[in-house]
């Protein structure tokens, strides 16, 4: 299940650059590291969102859910290009 979804979010960063019968190593790998990060997104979230927390007086303040979704896209990013960049699958150009 989740590596489907990882699947899907890479598909948006190397488009049709991959052979399917034949995937790179780097391509796993990025796989196993979202769907790694997708778990653990949802695994977290009842504490999500949360910003800051005090006891005395007990408050709690929470992010807004634009700035968790673009956490979590920062988050992709940061991991396919740690895994992509210096495969060439990332290239948008003509070939």
């Amino acid at each position: 299940f989740y590596a489907m979804q990882a699947t899907s979010l890479m598909k948006r960063y190397i488009l049709d650059n991959v052979d399917e019968n034949d995937i790179p190593e780097e391509v796993k790998m990025c796989c196993c590291e979202l769907a790694e990060n997708i778990f653990k997104a949802e695994q977290d979230g009842g504490t999500q969102g949360v910003s800051s927390e005090s006891v005395g007086g007990w408050s709690k303040s929470y992010e807004s859910s634009d700035i968790r979704r673009r956490n979590a896209d920062r988050a992709v990013h940061d991991i396919v290009y740690k895994w992509l960049s210096g495969t060439g699958l990332l290239y948008r150009g003509v070939r």
